[in-house]
Parts: structure tokens; sequence; C-alpha cells
């Protein structure tokens, strides 16, 4: 059911007004083609959900009285699975109005969107099996729903499905001279109904008709696909009058073929090949939960905090004329400290990562000089102290290569940080270069065993706090 504009500007005009002494109207929660959805507040302070009937349609005394007698209806159900009707009256200017319980979750076109279009069969079978034990009790008092598909289903943070908008397709009864377009969602959802109803041959419409809006609405929420996927309504509701539903299997092969049989025989083209009753479906739909896996234990609550953005779709949801709350989605949370505190980590370990490679590099390249038990590295000099040239007679004993003894001791690894040499020692290292022997001797009793580079001292990570 798509907004309509032309009614907008009087709802925002109501907001801050006080129905009957008793009822405030603080938000515009929908507006239909029968009427407005406020969010109210009660004197008590108590808060609810209220459907102020148009003007217009309040001129029709049908529609009028029909309007009223819904609220009833709904009512007389008594199920925990039904949306209650807490209160009605007449408004100040006479328009009539139903307050209903707030409700506080998701419908479950928007549970299968969050979770990519589709659901789990276990899933998709636990919450059938709470449709049908609302449609037991309804039947059995003769209401039909007619009207059954994932966003009049509404989930609440407990875990308990409401079922939305009973019987609202009575009213379409009462305004036979408006056209299909205008009424689409009052004759039903064409994706969701089944032939005689798409035909209009309201005297077969039945329990049986509901049954099969629910093998429609487990079809959808099994494979995140309509039964009849169409460009428009039009199209659609052709689609229902002369085409039978798909096979489930051919659009999911990976689905059960127990729960392809349930769901395509809830969905069968002619009324005496589908399940004769909702008590019928119930226990076949009980027999499979115990073939496939089921739900997890926190998987049929609704999300805390916030839901997904909202889609723009032909069909607006006619929920809103039943009184379902949506939820005010949570402020998005601000990823930029998150970001920056990541990238301040990585930066810190790419500096440490240097540093070691930088240690590791200068260690190779005094490794040769050690093994070659030269007196005098002049790279490792550079690093530890300027020193003055030798003379010339010492430079050429340096040129010379040493004389290596026939065994010689390994020597011990080098010291990667050249740093920690002492500072008085290169000058007597080179004007009185020591033999190999005391090279050894030295390198054994003075030089650090090798070991990884210390860690510079400002190197601790600046969030090792906070993670």
């Amino acid at each position: 059911m798509q907004p309509l504009p032309t009614h907008a500007p009087g709802a925002q005009a109501r907001l801050g007004t006080t129905l009957s002494g008793k009822w405030r109207l603080d938000k515009v929660l929908g507006v239909g083609g029968v009427a407005t959805v406020f969010l109210v507040t009660h004197r008590n302070q108590s808060r609810a959900a209220l459907k102020l009937l148009h003007p217009e349609q309040a001129q029709n005394p049908t529609v009028r009285e029909r309007f009223v007698h819904e609220g009833y209806t709904a009512n007389s159900i008594e199920h925990p699975g039904v949306v209650r009707v807490i209160d009605d009256d007449i408004s100040e200017d006479g328009l009539p109005y139903l307050v209903m319980e707030l409700l506080e979750g998701e419908t479950l076109e928007d549970r299968a969107y969050r979770h990519g279009d589709s659901l789990p069969a276990g899933e998709v079978l636990a919450l059938a099996d709470q449709l049908l034990d609302v449609l037991i009790v309804a039947h059995e008092k003769r209401v039909v729903h007619r009207d059954l598909k994932p966003d009049n289903l509404f989930l609440t943070r407990e875990g308990r499905l409401k079922v939305l908008d009973f019987g609202i397709a009575r009213l379409t009864q009462a305004v036979p001279h408006r056209d299909v377009t205008a009424v689409g969602t009052l004759l039903g959802t064409p994706s969701f109904m089944p032939p005689e109803q798409a035909r209009s041959r309201w005297e077969e419409v039945d329990a049986q008709s509901d049954l099969y809006s629910v093998g429609a609405t487990m079809f959808t929420l099994l494979t995140g696909k309509l039964v009849r996927e169409a460009e428009t309504l039009t199209e659609q509701l052709a689609l229902a009058i002369h085409e039978p539903a798909p096979k489930l299997a051919s659009v999911d092969k990976t689905l059960d073929p127990s729960v392809c049989a349930l769901v395509d025989q809830a969905l069968a083209y002619e009324k005496k090949h589908r399940f004769a009753d909702a008590r019928a479906m119930l226990s076949e739909v009980r027999r499979v939960r115990e073939l496939v896996p089921p739900p997890l234990s926190s998987s049929l609550s609704s999300p805390p905090d916030g839901r997904r953005p909202p889609r723009v779709s032909q069909e607006m949801p006619t929920l809103l004329e039943s009184g379902r709350v949506p939820i005010a989605a949570a402020p998005a949370r601000d990823s930029k400290p998150i970001t920056i505190a990541i990238e301040r980590r990585v930066a810190t370990l790419l500096v440490l990562g240097l540093l070691v490679a930088a240690a590791f590099v200068l260690w190779l390249l005094r490794k040769p000089e050690q093994s070659a038990l030269t007196p005098s590295a002049p790279s490792a000099t550079a690093v530890a102290a300027p020193l003055p040239a030798p003379p010339p007679r010492e430079r050429e004993r340096q040129q010379q290569p040493p004389q290596r003894p026939q065994e010689e001791e390994p020597m011990s690894a080098p010291a990667p940080v050249l740093e920690a040499a002492a500072p008085n020692a290169a000058p007597r290292r080179v004007t009185t270069p020591p033999t190999p022997a005391s090279v050894s001797a030295a390198a054994s009793t003075s030089a650090p065993p090798a070991s990884n580079p210390p860690a510079p001292a400002n190197s601790s990570d600046p969030f090792s706090s906070r993670y």
C-alpha cells in the first residue's frame, strides 16, 4: 500500500492534539488508503498505536462500521499471536479510531532482508508453527485473514509471532467502485494470494486460501524470491490467476525434500490438493521439523538495536493499518575512532619491523668481517666512532691475510647492535692488532651473546591498555 501524500499534511497537523481527552498524538507512523496510524501517549503515560480513519472514508457508513468491527474481530480470536485492540472511540471531529498495543521487533520481511533475503529452514518452520497455531483459532471462529505475507507477520523481541491486519479484505467489499490499483492491498497481495482470490471469487475464499498464503510466505522466506516474479502488480495478478506456483525445489535444490513437499502442497493451484485445514498443515510442519536442524535458541528474537534501512517497494505494508509500530533505527556507530586506532597500530608494527630489519642487515654486514678475523672493521668503526687513518706500515700489515691456525675454535656470534662496543677499545684494536687467538678470546669474554635487538624505548603500543 503506497503512502498517499494527500493525507499526510492533515495527519501532521493533528500532532500534539489529544483525542477524547486521553490520547495525545505524538508521531505519524504511517499513512494508508483507509487510515493514518499515530504513536500516542495515554494520559496515564502508557504508549500505544492509534489508527484514525480518513475523513472521506468515514463518510461511507459501511466502511465506518466495518472499520470498528475489524478491531472487535481481532479481539474475538483471543490468541496471544493477534494484535490486541485496547480502545476505540470517536474523535471530536467525528472520526472513528482504534488503539492497539505497541509492538517492538521487526516484520519477517525485514528479518529476511537483514539475513540476506532468506532464513534457515528450521527457523521458517518454527515461525510457520506459530502462525498456524493462530490460524487454527481464527478459522474456528470463521475469521479469514486474506492478506498473509511476511510484511504482515511481526516478530517481537521476545520471539512471539504477531499476526497483523486481520480481515482487511472485508473493507474491499465496501468499496467495489474503486479500481484494483487503488485498493490492491485491500484485495490482498498478488504475490501471496491464491488463484480464487486473484479472480475475486470471494465466495471461494476461505481457510484454505489462507493456507495458500502461508505456503507463499514460507516460499519467499526460504528462497528470497516471490512465488510470482513480475514487473508490475497487474502482471503478478495475471500470473496468480493463470499460472500454478513453481515447485520449491526448482528454485532451491539445496532444501530438504520434506520441506519442499510441504510448501508445494500448500501452494497447490486447486484447493482440493492443499491441506484440508490449518490443523492438518500444522501437524505436517511439526513432523518435518523433526527432520530439519532446529534454529538457534536466540534466532527467533529480534535484534536489540536498530533495523535495516527502509526499502522502497511497490507494495507498502498493510500492517500500518493494523497498528504495527516500526522501531526507530538506532544511530549508526561512528567507525572513525576504530579506523584511526587500527591505522596507528599498523604504523607502530611497521616501525618495529623496520628497526628489526635494519639491525639484522647490520649483523649480516658484520658477520663476514668477524669470520675473517680482520683486526680492523671499517664498517663497524664507522658506526661506533670515526678512527684516524693507520700509518703506511700498519696499512700493509692490515692488507696481508692473517695466518689461520690449523685448528681453530669456532667464534661466538657477534653482537648485532654495534653501538654496544666500548668506545675506548676501537683505537687499541687499530694500532695494535691482536692475534687471531686473542680475537677469539676477546669475543668469547667481552662480546654480548647474539640475541634479538632490544625494542626501542618508545616502541610500546599506545593502545595496549585498551586492548
